[in-house]
């Protein structure tokens, strides 16, 4: 062949050769340029190794227990609260007493309704009676014998009954050597009395006198003559 630009002759160039695919294993293969290729399957993946928080089972629950030992298990532990509740201290209180607590009020003495027993003499006519009231009655003091009644209250019942005393009169009750007149009776039959104690025996007896006021005064009026 010639080849007018270079004035001589010149063979044709050899045919290009065509591109080369290859695949994993290396090995060239030639393929027609029209020719579709299916790279086929992709490799399969090297095994992944197992993660470390693998799944394990649950362990089995316990059985439930006999009633022999849930009883067991029940009075120990009521037993070990109850030695625990023992054992603790008394709580104590946060505040401290106070410096200024008011004193404790005396409580009133206790008086109890009784029959007491009256002994009378009446020296106006030399009558001796006995009559029965019921008026509260207190203890005595600590280390004495008897109790004590209210003059007014024993007045009053007195009064009150058959056995009230007519006439104008004094009456009267011996305190060892003294005489305590707690009552007066006047000539309408009006009577005065104010309270006081009368010391009543361990029996529950009083002794009590009556006299005539006019005796006292006509005694007075030979004093002052």
């Amino acid at each position: 062949m010639y080849n007018a630009s270079h004035g001589y002759p010149y063979p044709p160039p050899p045919p290009r050769p065509q591109p080369q695919q290859y695949y994993n294993g290396g090995t060239s293969y030639d393929f027609p340029e029209d020719t579709y290729f299916d790279p086929g399957p992709p490799a399969s993946q090297p095994p992944q190794p197992a993660p470390a928080y693998a799944y394990s089972p649950s362990p089995a629950p316990a059985p439930a227990p006999s009633k022999e030992k849930r009883h067991k298990s029940r009075s120990h532990r009521h037993g070990h609260s109850h030695d625990h509740s023992q054992s603790q201290p008394p709580p104590q209180s946060h505040y401290p007493p106070s410096a200024h607590a008011p004193p404790p009020v005396p409580q009133p003495p206790v008086r109890v309704v009784r029959v007491l027993t009256l002994l009378i003499e009446d020296k106006r006519s030399g009558e001796e009676m006995l009559t029965e009231v019921r008026v509260p009655l207190r203890p005595a003091d600590p280390g004495d014998t008897g109790m004590w009644a209210d003059a007014q209250e024993v007045s009053e019942e007195l009064q009150r009954g058959p056995s009230r005393i007519d006439g104008r009169a004094k009456v009267y009750t011996m305190r060892g050597r003294y005489k305590q007149l707690f009552l007066r009776i006047l000539d309408d039959g009006r009577h005065v009395c104010q309270p006081a104690n009368l010391k009543v025996s361990p029996e529950r007896t009083l002794e009590i006198f009556v006299e005539d006021v006019s005796v006292e005064v006509s005694y007075r009026l030979r004093l002052c003559t």
